[in-house]
């Protein structure tokens, strides 16, 4: 995160601002309400305004390589110790590389540094990206408002907020995989069986989880298997998945106990959010697949979620709660579940392939996932 302090900084997100605005927006608000909302929100003198007048900060958004990826800014509300953030934007050729969840925990750090008990923003009601992004990184929906900002237009969004972890020496972090962990199915084997191919889908995931192939590689050959099914086909997925036993008591004491509980999975947010939903989970990590006029194009709409990703991921999740990762728990069975198990303070593989089983610390052969706190509790 760079700040932007200097006026040469303000005209260089003035410009980022009407660039990004013109690559996503128009498409959901149209041009004419994206071209005002610009003007007024967005411009060099509006961005002064809110730097003088409001006490806005901003932030250009940077990767890895010291590439500007686009910004975020808000301000502190004294009135309701929040931090309220306006704006996360992101260069169409920079979305699906996590970027947003990196700015999310700048602001939770941000937030502790101040003393302030929670984070909140606007998103419109027809940004299904950005809302299910929000919601797989804590955030969730106090309230819906209609707000008219001159000219005919209408603001249409929900109001998200996500509370700011309290440090508590006793706190811990669940993190789990999602398909044949969490539930007891494969989402991407449904899928295959929906697209008449579910016993090539099958074998092929069933020697990824056992690490004899590579598994980006796998899962886009499984993924282009699946080019042409509708996209009520992920409807049709859900309504076949099952929680392992004990999944949803375990989320549930977890709760209890002030804890929070992440998944991770090289399944699909299409559906996975559904499941997140279901059982009332803090945080989520999974691939996109493509979705063009209403088919699967047989194509992933971001980076694929790999075993690093997902060990990146926990170590996310700990920083953001303040938790360490010797108090962090790691559930999975397939082999791109190694590392974050091996990472995690308590590493478990849950009915898992032989390769992980060696792998990990401690093992779950029953399919009662309550097991998991008789390890974490001894």
């Amino acid at each position: 995160m760079r700040a932007v302090k200097t006026a040469a900084g303000q005209e260089e997100l003035a410009s980022l601002a009407s660039q990004i605005w013109n690559e996503y927006w128009p498409a959901l608000i149209g041009q004419d309400q994206t071209n005002y909302m610009v003007e007024r929100f967005q411009s060099l003198p509006a961005i002064q305004r809110d730097m003088a007048e409001h006490a806005y900060e901003y932030w250009f958004v940077m990767d890895e390589d010291g590439q500007t990826c686009g910004y975020t800014g808000g301000h502190v509300e004294p009135e309701t110790n929040r931090f309220f953030i306006s704006k996360i934007y992101l260069k169409s050729s920079c979305r699906g590389r996590h970027l947003a969840a990196d700015v999310i925990s700048f602001y939770v750090g941000l937030c502790r540094e101040r003393g302030l008990a929670a984070m909140y923003l606007t998103v419109n009601k027809h940004n299904e990206l950005g809302i299910r992004c929000y919601r797989g990184r804590g955030f969730a929906v106090i309230d819906a408002v209609e707000t008219s900002i001159g000219e005919g237009f209408v603001m249409d969004d929900y109001i998200m907020e996500k509370e700011v972890p309290a440090l508590t020496p006793d706190a811990r972090l669940i993190v789990m995989d999602i398909d044949s962990t969490l539930i007891n199915q494969e989402v991407i084997d449904l899928l295959g069986e929906e697209a008449g191919v579910g016993e090539k889908v099958a074998d092929i995931t069933e020697r990824a989880m056992r690490g004899e192939l590579d598994f980006a590689a796998a899962l886009t050959e499984r993924v282009g298997l699946l080019a042409g099914l509708d996209e009520d086909v992920f409807d049709r997925a859900y309504e076949r998945v099952t929680f392992t036993e004990g999944a949803l008591e375990l989320v549930s004491t977890a709760h209890e106990r002030g804890w929070k509980v992440g998944v991770v999975s090289g399944g699909f947010h299409e559906v996975a959010d559904r499941i997140v939903a279901a059982a009332g989970i803090d945080f989520c990590l999974a691939n996109r697949l493509e979705v063009v006029d209403g088919e699967l194009t047989g194509k992933l709409a971001a980076p694929i979620v790999t075993k690093d990703r997902k060990l990146e991921a926990l170590k996310d999740w700990a920083s953001e709660l303040g938790i360490p990762l010797k108090r962090c728990v790691a559930l999975g069975d397939g082999a791109n579940d190694i590392p974050m198990i091996l990472a995690a303070g308590t590493g478990i593989a849950f009915c898992a392939k032989p390769r992980v089983r060696e792998a990990a610390p401690y093992a779950i052969e029953e399919r009662d996932l309550m097991r998991a706190l008789d390890i974490i509790d001894q």
